[in-house]
Parts: structure tokens; sequence; C-alpha cells
């Protein structure tokens, strides 16, 4: 993630591109662990 962000201030955007980065990384996280708990959650039609 660092290697996709610029740190010097002279080319600018570094920091602004880190925080969205890791926003991004952060909001894919949390769609994938809340398809990962329904899915093994399962259905609960077949459980009864």
């Amino acid at each position: 993630m660092t290697l996709l962000s610029d740190r010097y201030l002279a080319t600018g955007g570094g920091v602004n591109m880190e925080i969205i980065i890791a926003f991004l990384v952060t909001v894919m996280g949390g769609v994938a662990c809340h398809y990962i708990i329904k899915w093994l959650d399962g259905d609960e039609k077949d459980n009864k």
C-alpha cells in the first residue's frame, strides 16, 4: 500500500491517497466479512 502513495509533499496528494486507500481496503474487508458470515450462517430454512 505504501508503494501506491507518494509521501513527498512536492508531488502532492500522497497523504490523501494513503487515507483513501486505507478507507477502501477497510470497506472491502467489511463487505467480504459480511458475505463470509452469511455464507457460514447458511439458509435458515435448511436448518429446520
